[in-house]
């Protein structure tokens, strides 16, 4: 089955490496980092545990475990608008070009001229074509339009973009980021109904920079949109997955865990019959930013209990770089590089 939530870069593309390899005659399938779930979706099991600290992605997991015929209508109007929205783009794109050479030459002395100016064209965009979603004010919408537009002007004038065909990408990534922006509004505003939170942020993974589910200070949900590497052509097909017996019928035995990953293994009772598939985070963001969402001493009990306080069968896959794989290759496992990381089991 395909995956429905774009959450890191999943294993897919390594099923031809990993699937061979795992058991076939698997009790409980553990997966303490569940992610995108294509691991939970494509091992066959009895049963299945999984579990993640990212309580939304859980409850995510847990609200489509049973059939949402209102969310899946919302997730499609979703869908359409994004592809709706080029369109009603482009019915303004070349007045929002003019305004533009304008801005560029100076005929605009501060930042409200230009606003103002480009909020007459931007009030042309017929919003009300869109399925606007019920909670949903079309002038709020259209301020972070406006927003958008104007601050992709600005950074345009500021780079010395003087290519026409160059300023309509910026402009038309920009009326996407603002209905990005505004499907981030939707999932943190109060009252939202579940079917439509949970809607918009299946929606939003797809178009979201990175996969972890981070907040900002005031603990809302607003991620980066991804730009134009976001196109979800294949996506209308991966929400079949929602809709497929086969699917619910896995997750009718499939138990859910709010755990971080030691607390969840050590919950549970797992013997020879069971199988703990382990896919740690890997290293997010760059440069000075970089930060590890799964941290070393964490890494060093988790070898711990895989070598020595379990008696079920495990995978783990480990970064060729990562100081633990020493502590796993001093003992008698097997193990395979998969381009730079290492595929350590121990049966």
């Amino acid at each position: 089955m395909k995956t429905f939530v774009n959450w890191g870069n999943g294993r897919e593309k390594d099923f031809g490496v990993l699937l061979p390899m795992i058991p076939h005659d698997i009790e409980s399938l553990v997966i303490p980092f569940l992610g995108c779930g294509d691991i939970l979706l494509n091992v066959e099991a009895r049963k299945y545990e999984a579990g993640d600290d990212c309580e939304e992605l859980v409850e995510m997991w847990r609200f489509v475990s049973k059939p949402q015929v209102l969310m899946l209508e919302i997730l499609e109007g979703l869908m359409r608008d994004w592809m709706a929205l080029e369109g009603l783009m482009e019915v303004v794109m070349d007045r929002l070009v003019v305004v533009y050479d304008s801005y560029f030459v100076g005929a605009f002395d501060n930042h409200f001229s230009l606003v103002n100016t480009a909020g007459r064209v931007v009030d042309d965009v017929r919003i009300d074509g869109l399925n606007v979603l019920r909670g949903w004010r079309e002038e709020e919408l259209r301020m972070e339009l406006l927003h958008q537009v104007a601050a992709a002007l600005e950074r345009a004038k500021t780079a010395g973009v003087g290519d026409v065909d160059r300023l309509k990408r910026r402009i038309m990534t920009a009326g996407k980021e603002a209905y990005f922006a505004y499907v981030a509004h939707l999932y943190n505003q109060f009252g939202t109904k579940p079917q439509a939170r949970i809607g918009a942020l299946i929606w939003m993974m797809t178009y979201a920079k990175g996969h972890a589910f981070v907040k900002d200070n005031t603990g809302l949900f607003y991620p980066d949109y991804v730009g134009a590497e976001g196109n979800g052509l294949t996506y209308g097909k991966r929400i079949e997955t929602l809709r497929d017996e086969a699917f619910f019928a896995r997750m009718g035995r499939t138990q859910f865990y709010k755990k971080d990953v030691m607390p969840m293994l050590q919950y549970l009772s797992l013997n020879w019959r069971d199988f703990i598939f382990v896919d740690p985070p890997r290293l997010a963001g760059k440069g000075k930013k970089k930060t590890k969402m799964y941290s070393p001493s964490t890494q060093f009990r988790l070898a711990d209990f895989l070598l020595h306080r379990t008696k079920a069968r495990w995978m783990v896959i480990v970064p060729v770089a990562d100081p633990v794989l020493s502590v796993y290759q001093e003992h008698n496992v097997r193990q395979v590089e998969m381009n730079d990381e290492m595929v350590i089991w121990n049966y």
